[in-house]
Parts: C-alpha cells; structure tokens; sequence
C-alpha cells in the first residue's frame, strides 16, 4: 500500500500580463545540453500536454532525442501540429523528465504548461484572492 506525502513547496506570484489582468505564468528551465535555459510559462490545468514554442527547441536541440509528430486542439479550437520530446527540466527546486510539444503554430504569446509530467508529481494550487500559484511536490510512501 502506498501514501500521498507533499514535500516541499513553492509559491509564485501571477505576473501581471495586461493593466490589472493578471495570470499564473511560472519559471521553467530547460536543459541544452550544457547549460539551462530559463524561460516563462502560462500554468493551464486544462491542456493535457505542455506546449512550447519552437524556437525553444532550436535552442536545447542537442538535448533533444526523436519527437513524436501529433496534431492537438488548443482551448480556442486551432489545431497545430506539435512535436513532443521527453525535456529535462527544472521546476519548483526539481529536476526530471517531462513530454513537452514545440510548435510553430503556436500564436499565443507564452509557453503552455499543461498537466502531464508537471500535475502528476506536483499539486498545484491557484490562490486567486492573493494571486499566487502553490506547487508542492508529491512523493509516494510505502505504507503496511
């Protein structure tokens, strides 16, 4: 049997994108190879697979192994082709791996981040009256 455990957690202020509109975009890191490279992205808790834009990938191709080709639907209907790739990241203090889509479609201004990889080994929380975004790290504990 096993348990749910929350580890550490991190808070990140919403970041103003708009006159007093405000969204929980985070820090991510994305490794090169050589080093990491820091980049911003929208938390959406309604897209299934984080999606990137593809000038990212140019910059950690050498970090980068074969994609897999697939179209998805963003939440306004647009179908974008999108190569997703196993990404070595950094978030919340963590280092793992997550599938991450690039795309050259992509027209919204920020990075997506969406549930798998990141909502299966954090719990995140929106706190929309302080407008904060909570990750805490999830560990699974052997239980009798």
């Amino acid at each position: 049997m096993f348990s749910l455990m929350l580890l550490q957690s991190m808070k990140f202020p919403y970041v103003e994108i708009g006159r007093k509109l405000f969204a929980p975009m985070v820090p991510v890191e994305l490794w090169t190879g050589n080093r990491w490279l820091w980049v911003e992205a929208y938390v959406d808790s309604g897209a299934s697979t984080s999606i990137f834009h593809a000038e990212l990938a140019t910059l950690i191709q050498p970090a980068l192994g074969r994609g897999r080709h697939i179209t998805m639907a963003l939440g306004d209907g647009q179908i974008v082709p999108v190569t997703i790739h196993p990404v070595k990241v950094r978030f919340a203090g963590r280092v793992f791996r997550a599938p991450i889509g690039f795309s050259k479609k992509l027209w919204v201004r920020f990075n997506l981040l969406g549930r798998a990889g990141f909502f299966d080994r954090f719990r995140i929380a929106f706190h929309e009256g302080t407008k904060t975004l909570e990750a805490a790290e999830i560990t699974r504990v052997k239980t009798r």
